[in-house]
């Protein structure tokens, strides 16, 4: 063999080794930089809500309004069961709480033994009937005014077993708790129930993915993580979700633990019940939280603080008390105030309040008063009340009972007083506050002001003194 082609082909077959080992080096270089992909999970679609509709009570299906597949909101009305007493029921109840032939029958008999009184009251003092006879015409009148009572009680009774009726009917029909869609029908028209559910709704927006995750991911998938999801109807299109779960506890057999991802799902494109496969993908990435998921951030924990040595006391102020001068008191200005509202019978000359005024404890009212002076004058008060609502319910019974009353607003006079002083009432020498000018003010002062309208501060501050004006 030649020397020469022996050389030759040596030295291509090192060119040859040198350059498969630096093409290998590149290739280990771009797998070592290059990151993993993302592992796919296994996990199903599920809806966020099941619920089997039932009847709060027992009876015969009269209709479902709803069919499988059909769309219901929360609130509407999915099936009904037979009412026809329970709806007989409720007219015969608004019928008697219309009725007010009762009251007005004994109304008028209370105003026809009032009358009598008035009659019997005169003859009696002409000495033509006996005592007898008068106080027989007065308690006919008192049992007048409390049949008169009971009359509009049993109104009111009326009223509430109009509100009983109503309900009674309410429970024949059954609505859908939640926004979903129908997926099952149990019950069908003529069929009687108790327990059992009539339909089945799901509510599939949003939609929750349950996955299942190997506990080496355990403290790495974090709540509002997003996640890619592939549903097996779609073909490997993926869509986003968020870790609204993340389970504390996980599954010694398999070396596994659950996560649940939310999915929004407005146009219910997508199927609930399918598998799917979900991956979090890197880095990772998180949704906003929702007000209700925010928590609150903890406050740094208490440190003890340093040691700090406590500035001696001040040394007490020397006050100087001037010789007395006289305070005199400028009144600046009044304002009304609410306090309160009071109920009050129209105003009536002293025989027509008086008569009322028989009338109302003959009525059962007794917490009364006659008001013989003020802005009230000549007026009937039936009480004193800090809301206008229960004013307003004083009236009411009042207005059943046949009286008329109004319901006045009470005011109250706020006056600013100004005590006016002569040079210097006080003087400070040194140190000293606001207290303590006030307790020489008051040791130094004679305030020329007694009673409810005595000043509490004699150095010019200013002084409320309240007046009831309601009479």
């Amino acid at each position: 063999m030649n020397p020469i082609s022996t050389r030759s082909v040596r030295k291509c077959f090192l060119w040859s080794c040198i350059a498969a080992c630096c093409a290998f080096s590149v290739n280990a270089a771009e797998i070592v930089l290059t990151e993993p992909p993302a592992a796919e999970l296994h996990c199903v679609v599920m809806p966020s809500a099941v619920v089997d509709v039932a009847s709060g009570v027992s009876g015969r299906v009269e209709t479902i309004e709803v069919g499988r597949g059909d769309t219901v909101r929360a609130g509407q009305r999915v099936a009904a069961l037979e009412s026809g007493v329970e709806q007989a029921n409720l007219v015969l109840a608004k019928t008697r709480a219309e009725l007010e032939t009762g009251i007005h029958l004994r109304r008028a008999r209370l105003a026809f033994e009032e009358r009598k009184v008035k009659r019997t009251d005169k003859l009696h003092t002409r000495k033509v009937v006996s005592e007898h006879e008068q106080d027989e015409a007065e308690t006919d009148a008192r049992l007048a005014a409390w049949q008169l009572r009971q009359a509009v009680d049993d109104q009111y009774l009326a009223r509430l077993e109009l509100a009983r009726a109503e309900e009674v009917l309410k429970r024949r029909s059954v609505e859908s708790p939640i926004d979903g869609v129908v997926v099952e029908r149990f019950k069908w028209p003529g069929e009687y129930v108790e327990e059992e559910p009539i339909l089945r709704v799901a509510r599939l927006d949003p939609l929750w993915i349950e996955v299942v995750a190997p506990v080496a991911l355990h403290g790495e998938v974090q709540k509002n993580m997003l996640a890619e999801v592939m549903a097996e109807t779609e073909g490997g299109k993926p869509r986003e979700a968020r870790v609204i779960v993340v389970d504390p506890m996980g599954d010694a057999a398999s070396g596994t633990f659950r996560v649940r991802l939310e999915l929004p799902n407005p146009d219910h494109s997508l199927l609930g019940g399918v598998k799917c496969k979900a991956r979090f993908p890197a880095p990772a990435r998180y949704a906003p939280a929702t007000p209700d998921e925010k928590v609150a951030v903890a406050e740094p924990a208490a440190t003890q603080p340093a040691f700090v040595p406590e500035p001696p006391p001040p040394e007490p102020a020397v006050l100087q008390v001037a010789p007395q001068e006289p305070v005199h008191v400028r009144q600046n200005a009044q304002k009304e105030v609410p306090n309160g509202f009071i109920v009050l019978t129209p105003p009536a000359l002293r025989d027509e309040r008086r008569e009322l005024t028989r009338a109302l404890r003959d009525a059962g009212v007794n917490d009364l008063l006659v008001m013989g002076r003020g802005p009230y004058s000549g007026r009937i008060s039936l009480g004193t009340y800090d809301s206008r609502h229960m004013a307003e319910r004083r009236r009411s019974d009042l207005s059943r009972l046949g009286f008329e009353a109004d319901v006045v607003l009470r005011t109250s006079t706020i006056s600013r007083v100004q005590a006016d002083s002569g040079p210097s009432v006080v003087e400070e020498q040194s140190g000293g506050d606001k207290q303590q000018r006030r307790e020489a003010a008051l040791r130094a002062g004679d305030c020329p002001m007694t009673g409810p309208e005595r000043l509490i501060n004699c150095v010019g501050h200013q002084t409320v003194t309240s007046r009831d004006i309601s009479g």
